[in-house]
């Protein structure tokens, strides 16, 4: 917990430094622009099989953000942590209203600087779940978690209040 807290102010920190030098994964290319068409939700469900993959490989996870207002990347390389996130996943599919909405950022997942799952997560009014892709395509659609919803809301209020920009309209 104590970790957590210090890595927490330490991104604050970060951000209002406003560093405009974006970070990045270890041996990774910069993440892609915010996609223009909306992905299709009505995948499979994540299986388990790659879910205990990511479980016993992954050993870091970085998040960008596709909002402006959030200058930022939330990135986790203690083993305590990326399993916890891992648990941001529902096991129920999106809701069908989710074919409308827009993706809030990226999800990076890596194990010994490879690239080993993507995801793109949808967070804003309405909107709560994530979309895998596995060699570029969109693959699977779950819902997120209370858990998940809790991370995001806390982590999107912090970075915007430091920023100084408005409050979120988040779920």
């Amino acid at each position: 917990m104590l970790r957590y807290i210090f890595s927490l102010v330490f991104l604050l920190s970060l951000i209002a430094c406003k560093n405009d030098k974006p970070t990045t994964p270890p041996a990774a290319t910069p993440p892609p622009p915010a996609p223009a068409a909306v992905h299709q939700v009505n995948l499979p469900s994540i299986t388990l099989a790659e879910m205990e993959n990511l479980n016993v490989n992954c050993d870091f996870i970085d998040y960008t953000f596709y909002d402006p207002r959030l200058p930022m990347s939330i990135s986790l390389d203690e083993l305590s942590s990326i399993r916890q996130t891992l648990g941001h996943v529902s096991q129920a599919p999106p809701a069908p209203t989710a074919a409308n909405c827009k993706p809030s950022g990226r999800i990076f997942y890596q194990s010994k600087g490879e690239y080993i799952l993507e995801a793109e997560f949808y967070f804003t009014d309405g909107c709560a779940f994530f979309v895998f892709f596995k060699d570029g395509k969109a693959t699977y659609a779950n819902d997120m978690a209370d858990a998940g919803k809790q991370f995001f809301s806390n982590n999107i209020a912090q970075a915007l209040k430091a920023v100084g920009a408005g409050a979120p309209s988040q779920q």
